[in-house]
Formats: structure tokens, sequence, C-alpha cells
């Protein structure tokens, strides 16, 4: 991919993500850029800690982050967005997303204002403050 060729687009799981997609399908759409969707999965997290060996929240949680991704990247495809894939990344939710707006082939990254990531407190304005603060390319942030 050419350099800032990408918007990087945070989902998290919850309706909100619909808001950021169209938004972002708009915005690609108008600058010709391909849309890379991206939910973080924080494993520190108590509640993902806790249920480890419960087979049935342990995958509950990707599979929703799965679908909210595909859901997304179909919306996208079908609003003639010329290239859009997603990935399910596991780490510090804030941390990741600074490090993969800061690669040289995103253009900007768009992310969410309201709605909750689901996983315990990791609301998605305060990481989308902290994104907008360490990110060295511009971040939107949809409301």
């Amino acid at each position: 991919m050419k350099n800032g060729n990408v918007i990087l687009v945070a989902i998290d799981n919850s309706a909100s993500a619909f808001k950021v997609t169209d938004y972002a399908i708009k915005i690609a759409n108008a600058l010709h850029k391909s849309l890379y969707f991206i939910h973080v999965i924080n494993e520190s997290t108590p509640k993902i800690q806790r249920n480890q060996q419960d087979s049935v929240e342990g995958p509950t949680i990707q599979s929703l982050s799965e679908f909210y991704l595909k859901e997304c990247t179909k919306i996208a495809i079908n609003n003639d967005v010329d290239h859009a894939f997603h990935s399910i990344i596991y780490g510090v939710t804030k941390r990741k997303l600074v490090a993969m707006s800061n690669t040289k082939n995103v253009a900007f990254t768009i992310i969410g204002a309201t709605g909750y990531d689901d996983l315990y407190h990791n609301r998605i304005g305060h990481i989308a403050q902290y994104v907008s603060s360490w990110s060295k390319s511009t971040v939107t942030i949809v409301r």
C-alpha cells in the first residue's frame, strides 16, 4: 500500500460502530482511500482474566467482535469502497490504536466518541482522547 492510503477505523462492540462506519465510508469514497477496520481486545481486562477457563464467555467476546468487523466491512464494500479489510488485535487498546495510527500507510484514524467497548471500563471516549493526544496523524472523533 502507498503511504497514507488507508483510513484506520476503530470499531467497538456497540451500535455506535455503525455510525463510525457510515462516516468512514463517506470519507473513504470522497478521498479514494481504503478502510481498515480494527477491534482491539484487551486480555488484561478483569472480565476476560476471570473467565479464561469459561468456554462460553471467552469465545463470545471474540465472536461478537468478529461479527461487528465483518458487518462493517460488508457495509463498506456494499457502499462502493474500493478496499475494506478488518482484523482483531490483542493488547492494550489505546496503545495498539496509537501504534497502528502512526504507521506510514495510515492517512488518518476514525474513532467513536461514545459507546462502550463492552469490556469492563474501557470507554471508547477515554480511548479516543488518548489516541488523539498521542497519534502523529489526524484523528477524527465521530459523535
